[in-house]
């Protein structure tokens, strides 16, 4: 236990040294989404996987976008979780930040509970900018967590079209 305290507080202060805080601490949002219109589940999403988990992009704009997991079946062996951090692609290579300094992501875990579905609003023009018109494609990674030390993880993608 106090080797995973120990942690966590190396974790805290190696975030807080950052010399650059985006202008909104917190880019993402939990809500839960109860409906996701079935023509944009069919356009973006992936297929699931051995966790259950589908990942898509809705309502999407040139500055962010919400990102949703749906988690049904699958063998997950622990609980599902996602934290802040992403990375925006284009053409298989991650975009470059137009922050100058150092950039640190919160430490949180959002849960992916079993048969829900979880919608998290993403901005990313305070670390990418504007997005062009074009087809991009955001990763996040997600953690199925059984407990310190003993983990699987894997991204996750899905493509999205900025007009």
């Amino acid at each position: 236990m106090k080797k995973l305290l120990a942690i966590i507080f190396a974790l805290m202060m190696l975030c807080s040294c950052s010399t650059e805080a985006p202008e909104e601490p917190q880019n993402e949002q939990k809500t839960d989404l109860t409906e996701v219109p079935e023509e944009l589940q069919n356009e973006q999403n992936t297929e699931a996987d051995e966790w259950g988990i589908e990942f898509y992009a809705v309502n999407v704009t040139s500055s962010g976008a919400d990102v949703v997991f749906s988690q049904s079946g699958g063998n997950p062996t622990g609980e599902l979780t996602t934290g802040s951090y992403y990375r925006i692609e284009k053409d298989g290579k991650e975009l470059p930040y137009i922050v100058e300094d150092d950039i640190a992501w919160t430490a949180e875990a959002y849960l992916i509970m079993q048969e829900d579905k979880v919608n998290m609003h993403v901005d990313w023009q305070w670390l990418y900018g504007e997005l062009e018109p074009g087809e991009y494609t955001i990763v996040k990674n997600v953690m199925d967590f059984r407990g310190p030390g003993d983990y699987d993880s894997k991204d996750y993608s899905a493509k999205f079209i900025v007009e």
